[in-house]
């Protein structure tokens, strides 16, 4: 079994999920990925991107978890290119919980892509599970929709746009999922 966490990057070092992805290639197609954690950059276009890399090497029983994909709050939602961002802006109300719209990267796997399944399982901040598979419930929208969606979008709309799952449906998932149904 092969685990790969794809996480927020800073000094020392460290490479860039997308450099990572890039520099690894051979090994990735080799080896394959059974299960990949992205909780990385807290935007839908990286959190999207790191999913799409990582389905090219997912294989066929893994699956990829994507954390931060269920925001309880309008400040934790903002949209930002990073946290930083968010800290110089010295929101008053702000308590330095943030998700950004990694949501939106759910709502798009979920619309355009018929080859995989996505749900948001109800814990933490929202843990997105993501299987090589036909979808069992698609949305209808379009990237276009989806970059002007807002958090008042989500907040009305939470279960239907996340697939919104209990934690308690994890297990019963893995057992399906290893017996491919």
């Amino acid at each position: 079994m092969w685990i790969l966490a794809i996480r927020s990057l800073g000094g020392g070092g460290r490479v860039t999920s997308d450099d990572f992805f890039l520099k690894n290639e051979a090994l990735l197609a080799s080896r394959g990925i059974d299960v990949c954690l992205v909780d990385g950059l807290h935007t839908y276009e990286q959190s999207l991107k790191d999913v799409l890399n990582t389905l090219k090497y997912l294989t066929p029983k893994g699956v990829i978890l994507v954390h931060d994909c269920n925001p309880s709050t309008e400040l934790m939602a903002r949209p930002a290119a990073a946290i930083e961002e968010l800290i110089r802006l010295g929101l008053p109300d702000w308590d330095g919980a943030w998700s950004g719209d990694v949501w939106k990267t759910i709502v798009h796997l979920r619309s355009l892509r018929d080859d995989v399944d996505a749900f948001v399982l109800d814990c933490d901040t929202g843990v997105g599970v993501v299987t090589k598979r036909r979808p069992r419930n698609r949305l209808s929208y379009s990237e276009a929709d989806i970059r002007a969606m807002d958090y008042s979008l989500l907040s009305s709309n939470r279960r239907s746009l996340l697939g919104l799952q209990s934690s308690e449906y994890f297990e019963e998932f893995l057992r399906l999922h290893a017996m491919g149904t």
